[in-house]
């Protein structure tokens, strides 16, 4: 675990720019991540990956990966791109998988506030359907309708019994245990772009 891990040249020689998506390690980015691995507060970190049913522990974790000034900690390239410091993880990693911009998600200059990303994302974006896990099967109902395959009400009837089947096994409160109103409205802030896209009501959690 990256977040966790101290300073490795393996990573990032290796890992950082496949990452990246680049062939070859830059020396710049190599520095730069070296330098900061070296001054990452590691305990820190240990510490709220500790105990999973911690809730205090938690919410730390999200102060610390929402933090920009943490971002390089957390690996994939995130702290080099201007999206460390307007949005999130999940934020990034969606702009860097299903858009266009490509090196571009690199580039200081680009503008990352939310509005933009909106723009982007239309101008860009290259994704018209998405499955969601926690929307499986209506998703994945949809998403064929979208590719041009046609599903009989027989074979939707049956990809909708297996979500009526579902058993959740997990020991895991309910999110609203986990979060409180300040850890709520940092996720609201900092990927509000995959909040909006996607329907999630945060507001949700606190209920």
């Amino acid at each position: 675990m990256q977040t966790t891990r101290k300073s490795s040249l393996r990573y990032c020689v290796q890992q950082l720019p496949r990452e990246m998506g680049r062939q070859r390690p830059s020396v710049g980015h190599i520095a730069r991540q070296m330098k900061s691995d070296l001054s990452k507060d590691n305990q820190a970190w240990q510490a709220v990956y500790a105990d999973s049913a911690d809730v205090d522990g938690f919410r730390q974790w999200v102060r610390m990966m929402f933090d920009p000034a943490r971002a390089m900690d957390i690996g994939e390239g995130y702290g080099f791109s201007p999206f460390s410091q307007h949005a999130g993880l999940l934020s990034y990693r969606f702009f860097k998988l299903f858009t266009a911009l490509d090196e571009r998600v690199y580039d200081k200059s680009l503008d990352t506030s939310f509005e933009k990303l909106k723009l982007i994302w239309n101008e860009q974006g290259f994704v018209n359907a998405f499955i969601r896990q926690e929307n499986l099967e209506d998703d994945f109902i949809s998403s064929v309708a979208k590719a041009g395959i046609s599903l009989s009400d027989s074979d939707k009837a049956s990809i909708l019994d297996g979500k009526n089947k579902k058993t959740n096994t997990s020991s895991r409160k309910a999110v609203s245990h986990y979060y409180d109103e300040e850890t709520a409205n940092i996720i609201l802030q900092r990927e509000k772009f995959i909040i909006e896209r996607f329907g999630y009501d945060v507001n949700a959690v606190l209920r």
